[in-house]
């Protein structure tokens, strides 16, 4: 009877063993091996940040680059047509803001809109004379030619091997425009293909540093000194008309 015993627990834990779940089974869990590599990967990847280590970036093609570059370029056409406006119209539209029957609230942030559209425009004035010699309505109509070639070469040039194509022209692209953070590259691409295709004439004669870094830096200084709120316009745009009428 012993052995009988002895035989039926060996039986009950074969038996158990037939049905426990084994690791290839979905009852016991099994980590599908995609996610296992995926924990893996970023297991690396906080290690190599812990010590100090940066994971490679992915590789980002041209067009991305070209696609980051339009806006900074348009940006920067429009905010030539921008020009600040004399002491006295500004003081009477602020002037026109306060006697309105708007809310207090509304009536604070259109005065305070109305002083930061004022500091841009002499920013931006600052940053054409700084990269182009001087400030004038024949300067800023001749650098605003030279951006909309540039505009023009991003939008119909496209990637080839060993640079940026526009028509029959070739770019040659430098190594920032090749590697590195994305809004650097496309900062560089603006200068190199405003080497290559803007035409000739005043804004090329006194650009500081070379066409290419005179065009760099204006775009530049024109996203740190104006902030194109599209939305905050839009919303204060029936505000101002009120104001004006009512005022």
């Amino acid at each position: 009877m012993g052995k009988q015993k002895k035989s039926g627990h060996s039986s009950d834990r074969e038996e158990g063993r037939e049905h426990a779940p084994s690791p290839g089974t979905r009852e016991g869990h099994e980590v599908d091996p995609l996610l296992a590599e995926q924990d893996v990967r970023g297991n690396q990847a906080l290690q190599a940040q812990l010590g100090g280590e940066h994971a490679p970036e992915p590789e980002v093609g041209m067009d991305v680059v070209r696609d980051v570059a339009v806006p900074v370029v348009e940006r920067a056409v429009l905010a030539l047509e921008l020009g600040p406006l004399d002491s006295e119209r500004h003081d009477r539209f602020v002037e026109i803001v306060q006697a309105s029957h708007l809310p207090e609230d509304r009536r604070q942030i259109l005065a305070d809109k109305l002083s930061t559209d004022q500091a841009a425009a002499s920013a931006i004035a600052d940053a054409v004379g700084r990269w182009f010699g001087q400030d004038g309505a024949a300067l800023r109509s001749d650098v605003s030619r030279v951006l909309d070639s540039v505009w023009t070469g991003l939008v119909q040039g496209r990637s080839v091997a060993g640079g940026w194509q526009v028509g029959d022209q070739e770019v040659p692209l430098s190594s920032e425009a090749r590697q590195g953070a994305l809004a650097g590259r496309a900062e560089a691409l603006v200068a190199d293909v405003a080497e290559v295709v803007a035409p000739s004439g005043p804004a090329r004669d006194g650009a500081r540093g070379g066409l290419g870094a005179a065009v760099r830096g204006l775009c530049r200084d024109v996203v740190l000194a104006f902030a194109f709120d599209e939305e905050e316009e839009e919303e204060e745009a029936p505000g101002w008309e009120m104001s004006v009428e009512e005022g």
